[in-house]
C-alpha cells in the first residue's frame, strides 16, 4: 500500500488508511455507505468512526443503525432525531437526514457542541471498547484458526 506522508493530501490506495485530522478536526462523521437501496449493507466505512471514537450519521440502507444496536453499538437518538433510519425510501431517508445536517450546522453556529455532553462521551467510549472486543473476538475465532490450519 502506498499512502502520502503528506497529511494534507488523501491520496492512498488503502481502505484501512485514515487520516487523524478527519476525526480531531471534525465534530462528526457522515457516513455514505456504498448501498442506500435493497438489503442491509454495512461496510468498513460505518466501522472507522466507531474505531475513531466519532459521533456519525449514516447515509446507508434502511434500518442500519438497527442493526448496530442489534451488533451492541449505540448511537445518539438522544441528541439528533435518527427516524430517518427506519426510512424504506432512499430518497426520503436522505432529505431526513439532509435535515438533520442543518439542524447540527444551526446548533454549530450558535456555539452548541451537540456531541460533547457526557451521555455522547460515554457512548463513543462504549463503541470503542465493543469495536476493539469484536476484533479481538475475530482474531481468536478466525484469524488464529486459520493459521494453525495453514502451518499444520
Amino acid at each position: 500500500t502506498r499512502c502520502s506522508r503528506d497529511w494534507s493530501s488523501d491520496v492512498c490506495s488503502s481502505d484501512l488508511f485514515y487520516n487523524p485530522n478527519w476525526y480531531s478536526d471534525t465534530c462528526f462523521s457522515m457516513v455514505a455507505e456504498s448501498q442506500v437501496n435493497g438489503k442491509r449493507f454495512i461496510s468498513e466505512k460505518i466501522f472507522k468512526p466507531l474505531a475513531f471514537q466519532h459521533p456519525f450519521i449514516v447515509y446507508g440502507t434502511a434500518n442500519t443503525l438497527s442493526h448496530l444496536h442489534d451488533l451492541g453499538f449505540e448511537t445518539f437518538e438522544h441528541v439528533i432525531d435518527e427516524s430517518y433510519d427506519s426510512i424504506d425510501n432512499s430518497q426520503l431517508r436522505l432529505q431526513a437526514i439532509q435535515q438533520v445536517l442543518k439542524d447540527l450546522h444551526l446548533d454549530y453556529k450558535q456555539g452548541t457542541l451537540t456531541f460533547a455532553d457526557s451521555i455522547s462521551q460515554q457512548k463513543l467510549q462504549h463503541n470503542y471498547n465493543k469495536f476493539y472486543d469484536i476484533q479481538r473476538l475475530w482474531q481468536k475465532e478466525i484469524v488464529e484458526p486459520i493459521r494453525e490450519f495453514v502451518n499444520a
